[in-house]
């Protein structure tokens, strides 16, 4: 059994790599290197598949052992790895300029957001971040007419067989999949956590045309809009993806000086978002190397909120291993990011779920036998304290 000082030491050593945005960061590191053991840095290895940070984590590695001279045993296994991963983004950055080009030619205005994004606009290297879909956000009235182009490409709907079937059920994007592998997130509305889709205005108007030395058609959220759907993305996924966060503090930085901190705070209070910005900058401050672009967005002293959040977000409850518990992550994300409206209706569609709510638990459509058979499900995963998710259980 691996002890709590090798587990603390492989952290510190996976947050170091993650924030690492030069050789030099490694400087005077050798004590904290040299108190990982072998078990240690299987445990920084799994730690870096696992959150989808191997590329960016084998990089600083190697900044690590050129700096101290340190040897590390994973090294070369994770370098390797990174090749691999680099020739998988290579396929989806080729599906992702095949749908940008159809996009363009039918005349749809579109933005490139989220993962394949930050990689040309924070990351700069195709192989340091991983991505498993190319997501597009275009104009609710022009929906129909994307949705018609990437059919045409042979995409289809993973979840239903329509997307009327997506829009009465009031979601905002739709995964779509292709027979090569390859998946699209088309979106028409930007979706906090339990909260209703943000208005269209507010952010097309926080969105640009792609700059010359873009290589991928379609345009760009702002820098500040970048960081505010980074920092909700977290949010979200109620905290279970370090890699979002992550990606705040290096788009804090890289994009540093052209975030308007004053524009960003008025946009994320318009948005609802406020809460989500300030959470991941106390998170970063606390996580990773301390910077003074990222200390600039933790403004004054943190709301209540925000204190309980911070102190339920320890580094071992980001970075372990295991899943948590569907029930166990629900309840952590409504009190760490749900204000007392989301958080109400949470709890509603918790205790009684409305009919669509119930189709999408199911997956398919509403007849009333769904509320007992929906009870039953919650009450064996809540006393069973099982980690299966809903649906293999329903």
């Amino acid at each position: 059994m691996t002890n709590s000082a090798t587990i603390d030491a492989a952290h510190k050593v996976f947050l170091r790599a993650c924030a690492a945005l030069q050789p030099e960061d490694w400087n005077g590191q050798e004590a904290l290197l040299k108190a990982v053991d072998a078990q240690g840095w299987e445990l920084v290895s799994k730690l870096a598949v696992q959150f989808g940070l191997l590329g960016l984590v084998a990089r600083n590695l190697e900044w690590a052992n050129q700096r101290t001279g340190i040897f590390i045993p994973i090294l070369d296994r994770m370098v390797a790895w990174r090749y691999g991963q680099l020739m998988q983004m290579l396929v989806h950055r080729k599906a992702a300029r095949r749908i940008g080009e159809a996009l363009t030619s039918g005349g749809i205005q579109f933005v490139i957001f989220k993962g394949m994004a930050l990689v040309d606009q924070v990351y700069g290297d195709l192989s340091l971040r991983a991505f498993r879909d190319c997501d597009i956000l275009v104009e609710r009235e022009r929906l129909e007419a994307a949705y018609t182009i990437l059919q045409d490409l042979e995409y289809s709907p993973v979840l239903y067989e329509r997307l009327q079937d997506y829009l009465v059920r009031g979601k905002a994007g739709i995964n779509m999949s292709h027979p090569d592998g390859s998946s699209v997130d088309l979106h028409w509305a930007i979706q906090g956590y339990e909260m209703e889709p943000s208005d269209p205005e507010i952010i097309w108007r926080h969105c640009r045309p792609p700059e010359p030395s873009q290589d991928l058609p379609g345009w760009r959220m702002s820098p500040e809009l970048t960081l505010i759907n980074v920092a909700a993305h977290y949010q979200v996924h109620e905290y279970e993806e370090i890699k979002s966060l992550v990606d705040f503090y290096r788009a804090a930085i890289t994009l540093g000086e052209r975030i308007n901190s004053d524009d960003l705070f008025r946009t994320a209070r318009a948005l609802n978002m406020h809460q989500a910005v300030d959470l991941a900058a106390r998170l970063c401050q606390r996580f990773f190397i301390p910077n003074p672009l990222v200390e600039r967005l933790a403004v004054g002293s943190p709301s209540w909120h925000t204190r309980l959040a911070c102190s339920m977000l320890t580094e071992n409850s980001l970075l372990r291993l295991d899943k948590m518990r569907p029930t166990e992550r629900r309840l952590r994300g409504l009190i760490c990011s749900g204000a007392v409206s989301s958080s109400a209706k949470a709890f509603r569609k918790m205790l009684l779920p409305k009919a669509s709510e119930l189709e999408l638990r199911f997956g398919r459509r509403f007849d009333f036998s769904m509320y007992p058979k929906y009870y039953a499900v919650q009450a064996y995963r809540l006393l069973g304290r099982t980690r299966k998710p809903f649906s293999d259980l329903a």
